[in-house]
């Protein structure tokens, strides 16, 4: 006959056995579930840092995108002084906040818009949405446009050499367009 003794110790090795696989089993379904939640995490802070999602969300960046979206209407054409036929304007405040961009094909604004376009070939800083209204209101738009340059409210930024070399002959050009005006 078998003592009592020795069936509790059967029962309970065969608890402890159960009990490490139940863990087991247990940790074996956190690790993937752990893994797609970082996933998933990884994912949206990307999404969030796209620069197509950033959008106007300071004063000046607001006040910016109104009076650019205002100036830059799609189907209208750029000023004659200006030399860019196709190109991608990201526009931003003097502190580096985003307010909108400007897309232009055949010296014609196709679209502007208060957020950041994804693959831009000039940065533009404005102070304020006031600096943009003085150059659209002026009677003299090159002579206004040179001014905010040179007052350095007003700066273009071109992404590789050539456009940066680009804008120094556009300021270069406006200032002798300003002369004859």
């Amino acid at each position: 006959m078998v003592s009592k003794s020795s069936k509790k110790t059967k029962s309970k090795k065969k608890n402890t056995t159960t009990n490490k696989e139940g863990k087991k089993r247990r940790l074996g379904l956190w690790i993937p579930l752990g893994i797609v939640l970082l996933l998933i995490i990884a994912f949206v802070i990307f999404a969030c840092t796209l620069p197509g999602d950033r959008v106007a969300d300071s004063a000046d960046g607001q006040d910016i995108c109104a009076q650019m979206i205002d100036l830059a209407k799609p189907g209208e054409y750029l000023p004659s002084f200006l030399p860019y036929k196709n190109e991608v304007f990201n526009v931003y405040d003097l502190n580096n906040n985003p307010a909108g961009h400007i897309t232009i094909e055949n010296r014609m604004v196709v679209s502007s818009g208060c957020t950041l376009a994804d693959d831009p070939t000039y940065t533009i800083y404005v102070e304020d949405g006031q600096t943009i209204k003085d150059i659209r209101e002026s009677s003299d738009s090159a002579e206004a446009y040179i001014d905010n340059i040179k007052s350095g409210t007003l700066d273009i930024e071109g992404q590789s050499f050539w456009r940066k070399f680009k804008g120094s002959m556009t300021n270069g050009f406006a200032a002798v367009a300003s002369w004859f005006s």
